[in-house]
């Protein structure tokens, strides 16, 4: 049974945000590639982090087109800060019943977000 209170099922939530923010800015859809998905669920920390510096750019180019990417892309960016876990980024890899969670994460808030920002996540 999926944990969603746990470390992986937020960071699952994380990579979902950052998912779709870069998709809002810049259309980029890298993180929706299985084996991205799958490296950083081996190694969290890293991948995350990578990703987390580049998102206030994605919310800068989302500004730089029409209002509703703009509001889309800063409403998304708002949330990820909740999806941090209180300790930081776990380091090391998710064992299997946890990359379950993490996946679950991702799946869950991803869909969320393709149902709320249809227009840009389709």
């Amino acid at each position: 049974m999926t944990n969603t209170e746990s470390d992986p099922y937020r960071c699952g939530q994380l990579y979902a945000s950052l998912e779709a923010l870069f998709i809002i800015g810049t259309g980029d859809r890298t993180l929706s590639r299985p084996e991205v998905f799958a490296r950083a669920s081996r190694a969290p920390s890293a991948e995350l982090r990578r990703h987390l510096r580049s998102a206030g750019e994605q919310v800068d180019e989302a500004k730089r087109k029409k209002p509703e990417q703009a509001a889309a892309a800063a409403e998304v960016f708002a949330e990820i800060p909740g999806f941090i876990p209180l300790g930081g980024i776990p380091k090391g890899g998710f064992d299997n019943s946890r990359s379950q969670d993490f996946n679950d994460g991702r799946c869950s808030q991803i869909s969320a977000y393709k149902a709320k920002f249809t227009s840009f996540l389709a």
